[in-house]
């Protein structure tokens, strides 16, 4: 029986290095790569030797393993002579000992990625030997061989290499302050310019950077400087609420900073109330207890707007009476009306959304007491208004649908008539206007009473159609603006017929008939302040005028041929009564 025993050894290892302690982050190169201008890097050599007796002919491999010990993501990679495109943060080696005389080095050196800017904390290395065989003969190793050492930066940290910042905020804004402490943005186009100063009253910050918590109204622009300030400062966008700047790595102790960053209001926001937080950090011991601050803005959008119109005026009525069925085109009814509203921003703020409300006289009034009956038709509807403008959109509807061209009728030629418009920039005040329902009959004998007037020294009689007033029946057209900018202007076409018969019926005795539809604007988003400037409401008036008739009766050419007749005579009678002496 042969028994055969295998040695036992250990590794002992040892880490040879001149460059593991006070790294430059900023110089390129180290001694093992001096020529080496992209990068900083670091040498050493992980060298082992064997405890314990071998035989001479004894030769075994043992397997070298170097790592990088994470603290968050790799900041360094070896150098690899078999593969010089490889970047890893880890290596592997296999040693072939022959004795236990020797030591045995490896030679490895390290480079710092680019853009790693922790360069506080240590970057922490382990080395691992292990036996790559396990033959019968082989030696056994007594316990795991592994070393674990790191690699220190550079710092200004005093002798216990621990950083003590003491970094101090303070925030302000380019807004006037009222008189209660709130910040104020009343203008979309005026930069928000927030004033953040950091002070650093002691040792170094790594990695120091400030925090800019906005809320989704504001919109980042970029840092303000000046020509060659702040030129190693940068902020970015994190995302859509925080901004972050690298402040310096590192932000020097007795350092001072101001940052001036550049907001933009978001022009559709519904926000009222801008609440920012700022706050600065590192990677450095703080001391401070200043490095948090609050500013709160208050958002007063104020709409200032105007409203004005151009109606069809000085029109004529006469001829014969027409009944509705006898109308075969829009033509026959009478002539066209237009009525084109003028909707003005004049403030410093889009408008995201205008209600609009046009009471339109369609129907004259039936009567104080005639509850929902029709009346005759007044200014009839053509077709639905449109909204229109240089970027404008929106859309306009008429409650009572059915009073768009009630009677189907179309254009007997497809011509441009004159819209012989008027300007208008009266203001009135409008209520709610009468429900319309559908007529059964037109046989309506009510006539609105005349006015006293007077004009060129002379009195008058004139009658109004109004919807305020009860002497026209309207119909409500409401219409969505969207979007309207500052200083840009929106218009509401209304295009109808001047019903012709209803006017010669009734009104043919008095001097004009003036007819007026309202309008009335409200901006929907109730975070805006109306201005005191804004004209709401207004108006347009339409005056239709009686042709002059002649009076039935001999015709003019009798009466001329017998003025010339006696003319004639008398002529010949003073020549006879000459000629007789």
């Amino acid at each position: 029986l042969l028994f055969k025993t295998r040695p036992i050894i250990d590794i002992k290892i040892k880490i040879k290095s001149d460059e593991l302690k006070n790294i430059n982050s900023t110089r390129k190169g180290c001694l093992a790569d001096p020529t080496n201008h992209n990068y900083t890097c670091f040498s050493f050599q992980s060298c082992f030797s064997i405890i314990g007796k071998l035989k001479k002919a004894d030769n075994f491999n043992v397997n070298y393993h170097i790592m990088e010990v994470k603290k968050h993501v790799s900041r360094i990679w070896f150098k690899d002579e078999l593969h010089v495109d490889k970047r890893s943060s880890m290596q592997t080696k296999t040693v072939t000992v022959s004795g236990s005389s020797k030591q045995y080095c490896q030679d490895e050196t390290a480079y710092i990625k680019e853009g790693i800017t922790d360069i506080l904390s240590p970057i922490k290395l382990r080395v691992n030997y292990t036996l790559e065989e396990n033959r019968y003969h082989s030696p056994i190793l007594n316990k795991t061989s592994v070393k674990t050492f790191e690699a220190t930066f550079q710092k200004e940290c005093g002798d216990d290499d621990i950083c003590e910042s003491n970094l101090v905020l303070e925030v302000t804004t380019n807004l006037q302050k009222s008189p209660d402490g709130v910040y104020k943005v009343d203008k979309v186009d005026e930069d928000f310019i927030l004033q953040a100063q950091v002070k650093n009253l002691n040792e170094p910050a790594y990695e120091a950077k400030l925090f800019v918590v906005h809320p989704s109204a504001l919109s980042y622009i970029a840092l303000k400087t000046e020509k060659n300030d702040l030129v190693n400062v940068k902020c970015s966008v994190t995302n859509e609420t925080l901004v972050a700047c690298d402040l310096g790595n590192p932000f020097h102790g007795k350092q001072s900073i101001l940052l001036n960053l550049r907001f933009e209001v978001i022009k559709t926001t519904k926000e009222q109330k801008l609440d920012l937080r700022v706050f600065v950090n590192s990677t450095s011991r703080e001391l401070s207890k200043t490095t948090s601050q609050t500013l709160v803005a208050i958002l007063q959008k104020i709409a200032e707007f105007h409203i004005s119109g151009k109606g069809t005026s000085n029109l004529f009525y006469g001829g014969k009476i027409v009944g509705e069925s006898a109308m075969k085109y829009l033509e026959d009814i009478g002539a066209r009306v237009t009525h084109k509203y003028q909707i003005d921003n004049n403030g410093q703020w889009d408008l995201p959304d205008i209600k609009v409300t046009v009471r339109w006289p369609i129907q004259v009034s039936p009567g104080p007491d005639a509850g929902s009956r029709p009346g005759k038709w007044l200014l009839y509807l053509e077709s639905v208004p449109v909204i229109s403008g240089p970027g404008v959109t929106g859309y306009c509807e008429v409650l009572d649908r059915s009073k768009v061209n009630e009677l189907n009728l179309t254009l007997a030629k497809q011509i441009d008539e004159s819209d012989n418009l008027t300007r208008h920039d009266s203001l009135t005040e409008t209520n709610k206007s009468a429900t319309v329902h559908s007529r059964r009959k037109r046989d309506v004998n009510y006539v609105v009473p005349t006015q006293i007037t007077e004009r060129g020294g002379k009195k008058r009689k004139i009658v109004v159609m109004d919807c305020d007033d009860g002497t026209a029946k309207c119909v409500e057209i409401m219409c969505s603006i969207k979007d309207l900018r500052k200083d840009n202007t929106a218009y509401v076409d209304i295009k109808s017929r001047i019903w012709n018969s209803t006017l010669v019926e009734d009104y043919s005795k008095v001097d004009w008939v003036t007819i007026r539809s309202k309008i009335e604007i409200e901006i929907t988003d109730k975070t805006f302040n109306i201005s005191g400037k804004s004209v709401p409401q207004s108006s347009i008036e339409t005056t239709a005028y009686p042709e002059i008739v002649l009076t039935e009766g001999v015709n003019w050419w009798i009466i001329g041929g017998a003025i010339l007749a006696g003319l004639l005579l008398l002529i010949l009678l003073i020549v006879i009564l000459y000629k007789c002496g």
